[in-house]
């Protein structure tokens, strides 16, 4: 092999290992730091905006129709089911992680709003 060809080797090969090892480091930066993080100029208000963004698609209800009086126990569309699906999807779009025991502690929006707000530090 001539050596453009060694070399265009050795460079694809490079880029292959430097990729994921970027991408790890990020995801451990971001793991340790939340506020280095694309988040960092997220106040309070457009977290719940955000979070009210969420809880309204996945329950299928309008926007206008949430707050801290919405509950589990007093919606139909907030099943087991969903609850499960709605605290991933606000982990998703929050970024956030809750525990186990922090996900069956919510009973209602107000909750996970007051939850959510708090896990962001805001």
């Amino acid at each position: 092999m001539n050596e453009a060809g060694q070399a265009a080797k050795s460079q694809s090969i490079t880029t292959k290992y430097i990729i994921p090892l970027r991408s790890t480091i990020r995801i451990q930066d971001f793991d340790k730091n939340i506020s280095s993080n694309m988040f960092d100029k997220m106040d309070r208000e457009k977290a719940a905006k955000s979070l009210k963004a969420v809880v309204a698609k996945v329950l299928e209800i309008p926007e206008a129709k949430l707050d801290a009086s919405c509950k589990r126990n007093t919606s139909d569309a907030w099943d087991s089911f969903n609850h499960l699906l709605l605290m991933s999807e606000v982990e998703k779009a929050l970024s956030v992680t809750y525990t186990m025991e922090e996900i069956d502690r919510v009973q209602g929006y107000g909750d996970l709003e007051k939850l959510t707000i708090k896990k962001l530090g805001l």
